[in-house]
């Protein structure tokens, strides 16, 4: 149903974020669509701050299900750079469903067979630094 609505590209890319508006804090995830962010769930949390592991999977894996047989690349800010979610992700690259999960600088990756910060890469102003498949396990 969902897909004859769209009329869906050969891959979706899924937005998942948090915002607190006043007093509410709400964690979503959204479909980006011709440049815009559709919500698709979404979940009110009981506190301030930041989603934990549980909420996020709450909210992430009623949508996969939803739209299981699409290809769907998941992006997501630094709030959700857990090494956790991203192993809980993994286990869903069979069904197609690959992620981008932004890191904080202070980050420990391997390069080689040394862990360095993503800090001590060089980027230059302007440019930006996709790394795929890092091991990123290591933190100092």
């Amino acid at each position: 149903m969902v897909e004859k609505l769209f009329n869906f590209p050969s891959e979706l890319v899924l937005i998942i974020d948090r915002t607190q508006w006043q007093d509410t804090n709400i964690l979503m995830i959204s479909l980006a669509w011709k440049k815009r962010a559709l919500p698709i769930n979404w979940k009110i949390l009981t506190h301030k701050g930041a989603s934990n592991l549980a909420e996020q999977k709450a909210v992430i894996r009623p949508v996969l299900k939803l739209l299981k047989g699409q290809k769907i690349i998941l992006t997501a800010d630094r709030e959700f750079h857990s090494i956790f979610l991203s192993h809980w992700l993994k286990k869903y690259q069979k069904q197609d469903v690959f992620f981008v999960l932004r890191q904080k600088k202070s980050m420990m990756i391997k390069r080689g067979k040394k862990y360095s910060k993503i800090s001590e890469l060089k980027v230059n102003i302007g440019e930006t630094k996709l790394l795929l498949n890092q091991k990123i396990t290591k933190r100092k």
